[in-house]
């Protein structure tokens, strides 16, 4: 019998290419806001489960759940913070609660890079703080369920949010969009493909046992900077298209993070490795999709 993997946020980017990959050896169960809208993962059998404290006590009671991995986000706040924190900090503190009590094995917390002592940045900033204080919470309260905290870096691929930076960059040159006011572009980041980050996730999987604490952290990411000039323009270059790349049109944001890139020996020890540098990963994304 397959064991059990509970994602959150199944139908977003990380967790329906999480459920697509872990399905091949795992039963999936899936966590949404709402079960009608499950556009990226309507093709597919996954046992899924509202978003209600019942529904969640419900699925805990009746499976036997193996791992709980944890993506569902809020990036921004609309009109409260309310949504932004009951996602970012309350649910995942209420989950690892439930997995402790439960018998599970293996929790996952999706993080981000922005959230480092090292980086002072305005941007996103409540966002980062939201996973920062889920993070701190969830260590807190730690108990015999291994705790794992999976610090993403700038994660990209095909079938992501139309809003994200490099999906707009997609999509604008594909379509020949006159003009693209961008930054400077001296900006490095650590571009690391989502099926780069579903097989981190796997390989950990699959070695958590050999962990010798109950709280382990990985960067997840290919361990090189580029700038994002030079991403944008191997776009470019890999399009046909007469799309005006205006360098300088928009002001650096303040605080700007110049240089990020994932530290992943540890990941490495464990017998991961990426597969995609940017050329690949663009080429990929060209040949499947935006």
């Amino acid at each position: 019998m397959k064991k059990k993997i509970f994602i959150t946020g199944i139908n977003g980017f990380l967790g329906s290419h999480l459920a697509k990959r872990l399905s091949v050896e795992y039963d999936i169960v899936g966590l949404v806001r709402n079960v009608k809208n499950i556009n990226r993962i309507k093709s597919f059998n996954y046992q899924l489960v509202q978003s209600t404290e019942d529904g969640i006590l419900k699925l805990f009671n009746e499976n036997s759940i193996y791992a709980v991995i944890h993506t569902a986000t809020v990036y921004r706040v609309d009109k409260s913070v309310e949504n932004l924190i009951n996602t970012n900090v309350l649910l995942p503190i209420r989950l690892y609660e439930l997995a402790n009590s439960n018998g599970v094995s293996l929790f996952f917390n999706t993080d981000t890079f922005f959230n480092s002592k090292e980086i002072k940045q305005n941007y996103l900033s409540q966002y980062t703080l939201s996973k920062k204080n889920a993070l701190e919470w969830l260590k807190l309260i730690q108990g015999d369920c291994k705790l794992v905290n999976m610090k993403l870096f700038h994660m990209y691929g095909s079938n992501d949010s139309p809003l994200k930076f490099t999906t707009k960059i997609f999509t604008d040159i594909i379509n020949n969009v006159k003009t693209i006011d961008l930054t400077s572009g001296e900006q490095k980041r650590d571009f690391i493909h989502v099926e780069d980050v579903v097989e981190a996730y796997k390989v950990v999987l699959s070695n958590f046992n050999s962990a010798k604490n109950n709280y382990v952290e990985y960067e997840v990411g290919t361990g090189e900077s580029v700038s994002i000039k030079t991403f944008v323009k191997t776009i470019k270059n890999s399009v046909v298209s007469d799309t005006l790349l205006n360098f300088g049109g928009l002001k650096d944001r303040e605080n700007e993070i110049m240089d990020a890139r994932a530290n992943n020996i540890e990941l490495k020890k464990i017998g991961w490795n990426p597969r995609y540098d940017i050329k690949k990963g663009i080429k990929q994304i060209l040949n499947n999709g935006v």
